[in-house]
């Protein structure tokens, strides 16, 4: 499944660019909040129940950045820890792009597999999918916020 979110940063690209190196070195804690989130939703669009909400650690791998004129791009890869096969894996990538003299967009754009086979599947499009858009959308809107810091 692909999961897409993007936001803009009303300030230069190389001003955003400036403090991207404060922002890698917090991604992985706000990856497990944001996924921690995105269980919230879970809990809210999915069964219901004590039991219906499962929180899961997850670990975020930062590939190498790619830069250009242009664009930053950082790959990501994003999974539960302890029980990977009942948890989906997405691979990401987040870009940080120049659209204009006093505006700079954030994206992450990744794919995942549901786990589970068929049934994964069922559940991911009944409501799962919902929670790895709500976790993207909270990965980039603390990522957005964090980058317009003066």
């Amino acid at each position: 499944m692909f999961v897409q979110y993007y936001g803009e940063v009303h300030q230069s690209y190389d001003r955003v660019i400036a403090r991207c190196p404060l922002v890698l070195d917090q991604l992985e804690g706000w990856a497990q909040a944001s996924y921690r989130d995105g269980e919230e939703i879970r809990a809210k669009v999915g069964p219901r129940g004590e039991d219906s909400l499962v929180a899961k650690a997850v670990h975020l791998r930062v590939g190498k950045v790619v830069e250009s004129s242009d664009a930053r791009r950082v790959p990501l890869t994003w999974e539960a820890t302890g029980t990977p096969g009942l948890f989906p894996k997405m691979d990401a990538e987040l870009v940080i792009a120049r659209v204009g003299d006093d505006l700079t967009q954030v994206k992450i754009q990744g794919q995942y597999a549901p786990p589970l086979g068929g049934f994964g599947r069922l559940i991911d499009q009944a409501f799962l999918h919902r929670v790895a858009e709500a976790t993207t959308k909270e990965l980039v809107d603390r990522i957005v916020e964090e980058l317009s810091q003066e």
